[in-house]
């Protein structure tokens, strides 16, 4: 082991700053002193709170983006974390104030509950009636799909594309992963109602679902009313000549959709939410299948392909068509796709868009339809039908639709300007450094993949803060441009988000056949999240995340570097996770690794899975359920790879800069506050069937593993809290893919002396 001299570097100093004592308060109430951390580390550093804490998040951010949204635009430059440097606030506020007030119009009319409610669903039935009349007319419940019908289906699926709803596939434009300089058309398998494919083969759930689409479809479409909306129900019906579903159509529609749902599910790949990683074909070799358009169509008769594309890419003058080439990523689907629409009636299909429609669009309607949507997900998924307080929902709809325009004012009251960000960009190149420079010292890799590693880090980008050009947060004519057509309703809500849906699907398309924006920002500022992009080779920090637990420019060190200095080295290192790795330093998918060297790497991730694949949580009915460790073998990749390069980094600089211990906290030296500090910030609390749904669509480890599995790999972990040998956080076995020895630690160490 590393001495103790080296780990635990002791010292007199006690923080005794406000800042310091506050902080040292906050860890003392969450950690458990009862507990052994070699035993148990996440409940050592997350005990006390998971007692007391309630299910609901910590609400700091919200409620400083809910103040500028409901105060005056002068409001905004009130009171702000430092100055305004930087920003342009004088010279532009017209255009400044212009933007302030669309994003409060929106927010407004989220707000206004009392009209929402006063009209009932009623706004979504032209749209309905234009689906069942026009769109999609059908006349009996007989006729089989054909091809005679492939006009009828692929003007239908293209409207519902064109309005941001996703059907029967999902259609997208992002970075072609072998040209990432340019977008491509990428095809990826449906979207599904339910959160994964695994809920539609257990008769519980699907019964559950059966009766909250019921309970949906007769608040929205059928004869349900109150005293209140009944003869508005009722007159905008006629005036749209939509024509109210009865009980017995309800029923029968559910039952066909949910049917039709289930066959979907059946042929489509186990799949994450975030990124379209499919767990079954995480490999991005596979899933990158570049097909020529008419090959495809060829293939897949049964939809009018080049019609829906050519319906969606704005034209505009700009001579952008269908491009000859799309990338399918799930080639298997749209075989089986074929072969599941010719065996469905027409009938199913128009009751599957219109479903779909609804779905989608239940949010901005009355509450009774909200209602009815928020208990079927509360008895499926999220186990809670408790509504937020409507000024929340409405303050994340906002930071949604106008992300640019509240980040811009969120980041001067909550994280700072240029000074803040030039100093968050200077900490992230300390992660950076400690990346790069243990490099030499990973003895499994040999030297020509070596130094495409060290040239891919040293490619890596950084955003830091909040878009600094497409827009630039700190120009209100940049924002005001990137907006350009998005505008509020300031009576519906409903028709500001079909609006609304409209513009960013528009937005998309117009990227075809462009080249990529790689200055554009795939968050908002204020999202407490972090992200690595391997077709731009660059990792985006946003000040949302840039915030106490994670950090904070008042903290001692170690806790800066055991928070958010592990959340840099996680997205680092996500540039060689099992999937980031086929990507070089230029963005291109390629195979720059040699056999050998490839062959340890996929050797060391078995280590993973099966560590990974030991933790469970507990679900529905008390039943333990264990961690995929396939699905989330990359997020478990640079968790482990992201604290020991954090940890490396502040061990060079606690060489010249020792830290301050914390009040009340002596008996813990800063090596140990930094790996307490790494546990809190993952302290979690969720419902039963919250951690159920997460194990088959999150491709994050519950924070148990995150927690328990990172430092049980770590031997200066080990070290710092004296673990014996063989305890629970300290096993024999050590999974380890980019971390260091012991002999190697003191090697890295002397590259800074």
């Amino acid at each position: 082991m590393v001495s103790n001299s080296l780990l635990v570097r002791a010292n007199n100093l006690t923080c005794s700053t406000q800042e310091c004592i506050s902080t040292a308060q906050s860890i003392l109430k969450d950690i458990d002193l009862n507990v052994d951390p070699c035993s148990d580390f996440y409940q050592y550093t997350c005990g006390s709170w998971i007692k007391k804490a309630t299910i609901a998040e910590d609400r700091s951010s919200t409620d400083v983006m809910r103040n500028i949204l409901e105060g005056p635009y002068e409001n905004a430059y009130k009171n702000l974390l430092t100055t305004d440097k930087g920003f342009h606030t004088e010279d532009l506020a017209n255009i400044d104030k212009e933007n302030f007030q669309t994003m409060q119009d929106y927010y407004n009319i989220c707000l206004n509950t009392s009209y929402i409610d006063s009209v009932g669903p009623t706004p979504i039935y032209l749209d309905v009636a234009q689906l069942e009349n026009i769109l999609f007319p059908v006349t009996d419940d007989q006729t089989l799909v054909s091809l005679d019908h492939r006009p009828l289906i692929s003007q239908t699926l293209a409207m519902l594309e064109a309005h941001g709803v996703s059907t029967l596939a999902t259609l997208f434009v992002d970075a072609d992963d072998k040209h990432p300089d340019m977008n491509a058309i990428l095809f990826d398998q449906v979207s599904l109602g339910l959160p994964s494919k695994e809920y539609y083969e257990d008769l519980t759930v699907l019964e559950k679902y059966r009766v909250g689409l019921n309970d949906i479809l007769f608040k929205v479409l059928g004869e349900y009313s109150t005293p209140d909306d009944a003869p508005i129900r009722a007159s905008e019906s006629k005036k749209a000549g939509f024509q109210p579903w009865d009980k017995q159509k309800i029923e029968t529609a559910v039952t066909r959709y949910i049917g039709f749902e289930t066959k979907l599910a059946s042929i489509a790949l186990k799949k994450q939410v975030f990124f379209y990683n499919i767990e079954d074909m995480q490999d991005p070799v596979k899933s990158y299948n570049p097909t020529k358009l008419s090959d495809f169509q060829t293939q897949n008769p049964s939809i009018d392909w080049i019609g829906v594309l050519e319906t969606l890419i704005p034209n505009g003058g700009t001579g952008i068509h269908s491009p000859e080439t799309i990338i399918v990523r799930t080639p298997e689907y749209f075989e089986k796709l074929n072969t599941v629409l010719t065996n469905a009636t027409l009938l199913t299909l128009q009751e599957y868009f219109v479903i779909q429609y609804v779905i989608s669009r239940v949010y901005s309607l009355d509450n009774a339809s909200r209602t009815a949507n928020r208990k079927m997900n509360g008895e499926i998924s999220s186990g809670t039908s408790v509504e937020q307080p409507r000024w929340r929902i409405c303050v994340g709809y906002t930071s949604l639709s106008f992300a640019n325009s509240l980040g811009r004012y969120y980041t001067l009251k909550k994280f700072g300007s240029e000074t803040e960000r030039t100093r968050a960009e200077t900490f992230l190149k300390t992660i950076h450094d400690a990346w790069l420079n243990r490099i030499p010292h990973i003895t499994w890799l040999d030297e020509q993949t070596r130094a495409k590693a060290i040239e891919k880090v040293n490619l890596i980008n950084h955003k830091v803060g909040y878009s600094v050009i497409s827009p630039d947060l700190r120009n209100p004519s940049s924002i005001q441009e990137y907006n350009a057509g998005l505008s509020v309703n300031k009576t519906s809500f409903y028709e500001t988000e079909v609006t609304s849906s409209v513009w960013y699907s528009n937005k998309m398309w117009k990227k075809v056949g462009q080249p990529i924006d790689k200055d554009e920002w795939l968050m908002s500022p204020q999202t407490v999240n972090a992200y690595y992009t391997p077709n731009s080779n660059e990792i985006v920090i946003p000040a949302g995340i840039l915030q106490s637990p994670f950090y904070n420019i008042a903290y001692p060190e170690y806790l800066n570097y055991g928070g958010i200095g592990m959340v840099i080295g996680h997205e680092l290192t996500h540039a060689f996770d099992s999937s980031g790795r086929k990507y070089d330093g230029k963005g291109n998918l390629a195979d720059w690794w040699t056999n050998a060297t490839s062959a340890q790497f996929e050797e060391k991730t078995k280590c993973f899975i099966d560590q990974y694949a030991k933790f469970n949580v507990t679900g529905p009915d008390n039943k333990a359920i264990h961690v995929n460790g396939k699905l989330t073998l990359g997020e478990n990749l640079a968790d482990n790879g992201g604290l020991s390069a954090s940890f490396l980094a502040y061990k060079k600089l606690q060489e010249t800069k020792p830290d301050p211990v914390l009040q009340g906290l002596e008996q813990l030296s800063p090596d140990a506050l930094f790996f307490v500090n790494f546990g809190r910030v993952w302290c979690r609390k969720q419902r039963e069937k919250v951690a159920l749904q997460m194990i088959y669509t999150d491709e994050h480890s519950p924070s148990t593993a995150r927690v328990n599995g990172v430092v049980q790999n770590s031997p200066y972990f080990a070290e710092t809290f004296k673990c014996p040998a063989g305890s629970p956080m300290n096993p024999v076995k050590k999974c380890d893919m980019w971390g260091l020895c012991v002999k190697a630690v003191l090697a890295y160490l002397r590259v800074f002396t």
